[in-house]
């Protein structure tokens, strides 16, 4: 890790795709262009994205064995067997890079283990789940991903219960109540 001297963000970012990773990497920059300095944690695709654009930490995160957004429960649970000692293992790794780094912001997409770390210093939950867009498609589809939906629905709890902002991208046009709505992120395209 190189010597910061700047304001130091710590990025905590899924990896299961690139969604997360494409859309924190525009924030990143942002802050980067402010004389921020970045380390970036994560796992899979997000470490891969990341990895020669910040510096980054690899991290250990699950395993989804499907394609094609199919999901059985009972694959991804005995793929997924080690993930606590996994998650144990990177708290370690992350209270090393805190003490470290010293952030003095922790920023992630929906990774509980942020909020476990550096409890004094702000933290920012940047996701693309919005709940009340959620209330609206239960009413409309047979499909509710209850699974999904209540593993959110806590981390938001936590989100809460710590005081960190929700931010939530959004062309919604609703009012801020708990949650914080912004625009969503537009690039150009690259030039060739």
């Amino acid at each position: 890790m190189k010597k910061h001297t700047g304001k130091k963000v710590l990025a905590i970012i899924t990896g299961i795709g690139y969604g997360h990773s494409i859309r924190e990497v525009a924030v990143l920059n942002i802050l980067k262009s402010k004389g921020y300095d970045i380390v970036v944690a994560g796992y899979a695709n997000s470490y891969e994205y990341f990895e020669f654009k910040f510096d980054t930490l690899e991290l250990q995160g699950p395993k989804f064995p499907e394609r094609k957004f199919n999901f059985s429960p009972i694959k991804v649970a005995f793929k997924n067997l080690l993930l606590p000692l996994k998650y144990i293992s990177n708290y370690f790794k992350l209270k090393k890079v805190c003490k470290i780094f010293k952030p003095d912001i922790i920023l992630t997409d929906f990774e509980p283990i942020a909020f476990s770390l550096e409890k004094k210093k702000p933290h920012f939950l940047i996701f693309n789940f919005d709940p009340e867009l959620y209330k609206e498609y239960k009413k409309e589809h047979q499909k509710k991903f209850k699974i999904q939906h209540s593993y959110i629905h806590s981390i938001y709890k936590k989100a809460l219960k710590t005081s960190t902002p929700i931010i939530v991208p959004s062309i919604s046009g609703r009012q801020p109540n708990k949650i914080h709505y912004v625009d969503p992120i537009i690039r150009e395209v690259p030039k060739k």
